[in-house]
């Protein structure tokens, strides 16, 4: 049973980095295709239970992400930055990339 959940684990680790290139390939064609990739990457990432690590540019973005919700917080009309705050999720594709990417190159060797 052990083996059989590690080589899951393995094949959902795989996934979300194929998952993760159509999402980036897809945005050519429908923004709902490839943010419906991304989040079906992000969610096979963490149902994979590999370590996560954060990617050297987390702290730009985290300020970023910070600043942006910190604007939204004291505008006289906060629904309206909604919009924005849902563009931060492509950003997510990054993590997932930064997470993923040695994984295949490894496996390929």
């Amino acid at each position: 049973m052990k083996c059989h959940t590690v080589g899951l684990q393995a094949q959902l680790h795989r996934a979300s980095y194929y998952l993760a290139f159509l999402s980036a390939i897809s945005i050519l064609f429908s923004i709902t295709t490839s943010q419906t990739l991304l989040a079906l990457s992000i969610a096979s990432l963490l149902a994979s239970r590999h370590k996560l690590r954060a990617p050297p540019i987390w702290l730009p973005l985290a300020l970023f992400l910070a600043g942006t919700l910190l604007s939204m917080a004291f505008s006289p009309s906060p629904l309206h930055g909604l919009s924005q705050l849902k563009k931060m999720f492509v950003f997510s594709i990054l993590f997932v990339i930064f997470n993923t990417l040695p994984y295949v190159a490894a496996a390929r060797r």
